[in-house]
Order: structure tokens, then sequence, then C-alpha cells
């Protein structure tokens, strides 16, 4: 290639470049619109004169709105009607079949049992910090299995599983 189809090349390169105006300038951030405060209730008090331009605002026609805005609020009093009691959303689990159930809840019953004794003979020794914090961790996976056993039987029996084994290597390690 000759030095002038080069510098034509180039020159070529440099207007389109140059020419593309979105290519070099950033897009315009979109500003977010507070909300107008809500309309002050009108007391019972208030003036017939008060009426008047709320009058003039009817005449003078809808007014076009931002999408960003929400429509006025009225100002009315709340209803009288009670509200409607506050629904909890359904958690997701396991659906479990009554076996299954019966299962886990013996298997959760005898971890709980196994890791409370265990738990016992070990806090009748002398124990270091960390089996001290051993110990305060089985107990605590103790009392989420017990929390969880409502909710969740799998995650109880998981959880009391846990502290049954961490039980364990407490107890041997004071052997």
């Amino acid at each position: 290639m000759s030095r002038t189809s080069r510098i034509s090349a180039l020159a070529l390169v440099i207007a389109c470049l140059g020419s593309s105006g979105c290519f070099f300038s950033k897009k315009p951030k979109a500003v977010a619109v507070p909300n107008p405060p809500p309309p002050a209730p009108a007391s019972s008090s208030a003036p017939a004169s008060s009426s008047a331009p709320a009058a003039a605002e009817r005449k003078a026609g809808p007014t076009r709105r931002k999408r960003a805005e929400s429509p006025p609020q009225a100002a009315s009093p709340a209803p009288s009607t009670p509200a409607a009691p506050a629904v909890t959303p359904a958690q997701l689990g396991q659906i479990l079949s009554a076996d299954e159930k019966v299962q886990l809840t013996r298997n959760l019953d005898q971890s709980v049992k196994s890791a409370r004794n265990l738990a016992a003979q070990a806090s009748a020794h002398t124990l270091s910090g960390d089996q001290t914090e051993t110990l305060k961790l089985i107990r605590a996976l103790l009392s989420q299995a017990e929390s969880a056993r409502s909710t969740d039987l799998s995650v109880a029996a998981q959880l009391a599983r846990r502290a049954e084994l961490l039980a364990r290597d407490l107890a041997a390690s004071l052997r």
C-alpha cells in the first residue's frame, strides 16, 4: 500500500469515527423526579372562597403528566371498614409423605437426645477455650433445630444431626 493510500484510509477512518455522534457522546442519565407531597386535607372550618381555586383548576382541563409522577391522591377520610388481616405468604419447602415425616421426626428426636446427653457430659469437665466454643455451637444448633421443627422438619433434622456429630467429637476429645 502506498503512502497516499494509507493517509487517505486513515483520514476516512477518522472521518467515520468523528461523524458518528453516539460513539463519543454519553447517553443522558435518567433523572428521578420526586413526587409532590400529598395535598393537605381541607378542614371543615375553611371559608367558602377556598373552593374557588379548586373549581378553576377543574375548568382548566387535564394537564400532561410525566411518567414518573403518580396520580394525585384524594384527601378523603380513611374507610371505616377494618383492614383485612395480613396474610403471610406460604413458605416453600419439601412436600413429605407421612412415612418421611415420621422418619425425620424419629431421627430429629434421636439426634437431639444424643447431643444433649453428650453436651451435659462435656459440661461436667473442665473445657479449653476451643472446647467451650464447640459446646456453645452445639447448644446453638440444638436451639435452631427446635425452632425449625415446626416450619421445616428436614432442616431441623439436619441441624440436630450436626449438633450430635459435634457433641461426639467433643466427647472424644475429652477422653
